[in-house]
């Protein structure tokens, strides 16, 4: 069995938006925010929960060497709790790792919905004139389209279960995504425009990039969420890029 690591790009995406950017046990932020002095550091560790080496901890070798690094074989820890489970590999079995892994996604999709309703337009507003203050006016002429339904939609874009869970979460706050918008473009006429404008750009920069819409759908958020400092945050960075989703030609129909 090869002690080699192979995760891909969007094993990393996925198994980071699930854990919240938290480790899985302590939930830790793993995701520094920059400083004066530094930038954003990335402090956490991808452990594997089947052991990467046969002779290692958890280490199996009838366990299929091409699955080692796929993400259900995955959790998210911080330095501490990885070394923890490897110095204490009869303490944390398989087993347990995939149930705490399981408890832990489940919490921070708790942690999405109950931000969701705390979200204020305090959030909105930070995270709108954030993403809208380029020069996108003339990208793009925006015209009438038939919308389908938002079910058929992210079925047409075969989501992983993982990103589905995030549009069931952000799905529940586009309504006061939109009010918040409405307000926001009677006070600048073209501001809808931009904003449709800027998620067609950055859209269409990731289709150019990747293949896959989950990869896309997370580089989206992660790029809406930047600088994020609590689930208040996210979710409303989350609420606004399914709204979006909803509304414009991102994720083609």
């Amino acid at each position: 069995m090869s002690s080699n690591r192979n995760y891909s790009p969007l094993t990393i995406k996925l198994l980071f938006g699930s854990a919240g950017g938290r480790c899985s046990m302590c939930k830790t932020k793993i995701v520094l925010n920059a400083t004066e002095n530094d930038g954003v550091a990335q402090i956490g560790e991808i452990a594997h929960i089947i052991g990467s080496s046969e002779y290692g901890p958890r280490g199996d070798g009838n366990f299929p060497e091409d699955k080692l690094d796929d993400y259900e074989n995955l959790i998210l820890l911080c330095p501490s709790c990885h070394k923890k489970i490897d110095k204490q590999p009869n303490s944390y079995s398989p087993s347990g790792l995939h149930e705490i892994k399981s408890n832990h996604e489940k919490w921070v999709d708790e942690q999405l919905e109950v931000s969701n309703l705390e979200i204020s337009s305090k959030e909105l507003d930070r995270i709108i004139k954030n993403i809208s203050s380029g020069d996108y006016e003339s990208s793009f002429s925006f015209e009438e389209f038939e919308h389908i339904d938002v079910s058929d939609k992210i079925d047409k874009n075969d989501f992983s279960n993982q990103v589905k869970r995030f549009l069931d979460i952000g799905l529940m706050k586009t309504y006061e995504v939109k009010s918040f918008v409405t307000e926001m473009d009677k006070l600048d006429k073209n501001f809808i425009n931009r904003l449709k404008s800027f998620f067609k750009v950055k859209y269409l920069e990731l289709k150019e990039k990747y293949d896959d819409n989950d990869e896309i759908f997370l580089e989206l958020w992660n790029y809406i969420k930047k600088d994020a400092n609590s689930f208040i945050e996210e979710a409303a960075a989350l609420s606004v890029l399914c709204y979006m989703f909803e509304l414009c030609e991102v994720f083609e129909k």
